[in-house]
């Protein structure tokens, strides 16, 4: 994303030698804008939806309400859905690309989310932050004491499980990272195969009529029968689904990724990222099988690949069948077993990030069915 950064930042740059420019030389433009500058707060508000120094809960109407997480994310999701979709029209070439472009944001946005069980990592982040003097990094002194607090905190952040009560301040200096690498995903499935034209409604978090607004899904999708769908990532969505689909009378889906995906290592807590081998056959259209064996791929090496999921019991770790790094796993007795049997590689399992619970609406597959 670096390169992508960098020109963003450029074309803020740009923007603001425009309008410094047109302030200091046309008058009735330095009049409108200062009138911009006499509505206050709201004006101020206006502009922090742009950067927000920090997360608080609160009413909106009261100004007291600000996610510096969502923003970033935004902006993210602006630069894919926005400006992206010119690269992935261009031709079947440029698709494969746009589609590799996009799992491996979604890979770095995972690895970002890796702070919440690295406090070394975290602290490394903060400290990077902080030391470029971001002007309104701080959007009050009860934000730069809850930073404090953060940097301060040495164990792992796991929302409902470990050190809960600083995820929401970790969660505003980074892009929503898992939840946005989900949304990213989800996207690339109902491109991936033939569901209809899909409309993303992320940047759109309410639809807005004289004297009312509406929190649409994520994404709709246009069949070519007339029918409309939309598609909700995430569960506990369901009171926002009702009133859209009783408001619309458009049907709506709960979509997430098969398996519970991605997977976070039991072992390293960190989040499991999707290898070479599933992303370029990804971006060529192939999802099956689903998982595949990793004694298959070109990228194995005689199972020296850092890609390498391990699905299976690690009893002194977990119950069950779990799935972990490789790498993370390979020393434990459990493994050496199963080495020992000549049984290993039957544990060695990636998986493509699918969300088969939407599959009922893939043309190409009731297609198929009719015709059978």
């Amino acid at each position: 994303m670096k390169k992508v950064l960098d020109r963003l930042a450029q074309a803020v740059t740009h923007l603001k030698t425009i309008e410094n420019f047109f302030i200091k030389k046309v008058p009735a433009y330095a009049r409108n804008e200062e009138r911009l500058e006499k509505l206050g707060r709201f004006y101020d508000e206006f502009a922090r939806e742009l950067y927000a120094g920090g997360r608080k809960d609160g009413h909106l109407g009261k100004g007291n309400r600000f996610h510096r997480g969502m923003t970033l994310a935004d902006l993210l999701t602006y630069t894919v859905f926005g400006r992206g979709f010119y690269v992935l029209k261009a031709s079947d070439v440029h698709r494969k690309a746009f589609i590799e472009i996009v799992m491996r944001i979604s890979n770095k946005l995972l690895l970002q989310e890796n702070i919440s069980v690295d406090p070394k990592l975290r602290k490394g982040l903060l400290n990077a932050l902080l030391s470029h003097r971001i002007p309104n990094f701080f959007e009050d002194d009860e934000q730069k004491t809850k930073i404090k607090q953060l940097k301060a905190y040495n164990g792992p952040i796991i929302w409902d499980k470990k050190g809960t009560e600083f995820y929401k301040i970790m969660d505003s200096i980074l892009p929503k990272s898992r939840g946005l690498a989900i949304e990213f995903l989800i996207y690339l499935y109902l491109i991936h195969c033939r569901f209809g034209f899909v409309i993303p409604l992320l940047l759109h978090q309410r639809l807005i009529t004289k004297g009312g607004l509406i929190a649409p899904p994520d994404f709709l999708v246009l069949k070519n029968d007339g029918r409309i769908f939309g598609i909700e990532v995430g569960s506990l969505k369901e009171g926002q689904n009702t009133n859209f689909i009783t408001t619309t009378s458009i049907p709506t889906i709960t979509a997430e990724l098969d398996n519970d995906q991605p997977f976070r290592c039991p072992k390293c807590q960190q989040w499991i990222t999707y290898c070479d081998q599933v992303i370029k056959t990804y971006s060529e259209g192939i999802s099956k099988p689903n998982p595949f064996k990793c004694k298959n791929c070109k990228y194995f090496n005689k199972g020296r690949c850092q890609d390498i999921i391990f699905f299976g019991k690690i009893p002194k770790l977990t119950k069950g069948n779990r799935r972990y790094h490789y790498r993370c796993v390979a020393k434990e007795k459990t493994v050496k077993i199963l080495i020992k049997k000549n049984r290993l590689n039957e544990h060695f399992k990636v998986w493509y990030p699918t969300a088969s619970i939407i599959d009922a609406l893939n043309e190409e597959r009731n297609q198929k069915e009719k015709n059978c």
